[in-house]
């Protein structure tokens, strides 16, 4: 029933890197192997991705240190097999 929705399948960075289009809520999954939770958490802040009050969701693998800008903050985060997911609030949430 979501009538204002847009999922976007791109190179994160590149993607990023483009014209922001501030967001509500922000799933981050990128390919493991790569390292780019950092990279991409201060691409969504720096570049005016999040919304006043927008939520970021992240999966990394188990025990893998996430380092969230500074300022955000761990609403939520748990394990599931492999994989550790988190749901972070940054820091312009009220």
């Amino acid at each position: 029933g979501a009538r204002q929705l847009s999922v976007v399948r791109a190179d994160a960075l590149a993607f990023l890197a483009g014209a922001a289009m501030p967001c509500d809520l922000v799933f981050l999954d990128p390919p493991f192997s790569e390292r780019l939770w950092q990279p991409c958490c201060e691409g969504l802040q720096n570049g005016g991705w999040l919304k006043p009050g927008a939520w970021v969701y992240l999966e990394a693998p188990r025990g893998t240190a996430l380092p969230l800008p500074a300022g955000w903050q761990v609403h939520r985060a748990g394990h599931a097999g492999h994989v550790q997911f988190c749901l972070a609030l940054p820091e312009n949430h009220p």
